[in-house]
């Protein structure tokens, strides 16, 4: 089973993409803040991380991607974002960010990426994910 950090200062997002995970089967843990996410991964080792770009208290979504990357390489990141641009997606591609969701975004096709993530991630070395 993968696990999935979810991260969005958003609480109904949070709760929202937490609850669809945790029905397909994942171990998700979630935070509200970027900080607050690097120390819960500390103990979780996620597989994937999930991350809204922007995030309240000085950390982006991206910082926390940048953070987590080096700590556990081989993990994938999606970011969802409710304010896309062209400078976030380079930054985002540069960053080698797994996917970029738009909000509102279709919970199917997410579940769908987080799946690939999650073979990506195990590909990858980070650890087992979900059939």
């Amino acid at each position: 089973m993968a696990r999935v950090l979810v991260i969005d200062d958003e609480t109904q997002y949070r709760e929202t993409l937490s609850d669809c995970l945790a029905e397909e089967g994942y171990e998700v843990q979630t935070a509200g803040t970027g900080e607050e996410a690097i120390r819960i991964a500390d103990a979780f080792r996620p597989n994937v991380l999930i991350a809204d770009w922007m995030l309240r208290n000085h950390m982006t979504g991206l910082d926390v991607v940048h953070r987590l990357q080096q700590a556990f390489p081989g993990m994938e990141s999606i970011l969802i974002t409710g304010f896309p641009s062209s400078e976030l997606m380079a930054n985002a591609k540069q960053a080698d960010v797994f996917e970029i969701f738009e909000k509102p975004f279709d919970l199917d096709d997410f579940l769908s990426v987080v799946h690939y993530a999650s073979r990506s991630a195990q590909d990858r070395g980070s650890g087992p994910a979900s059939s």
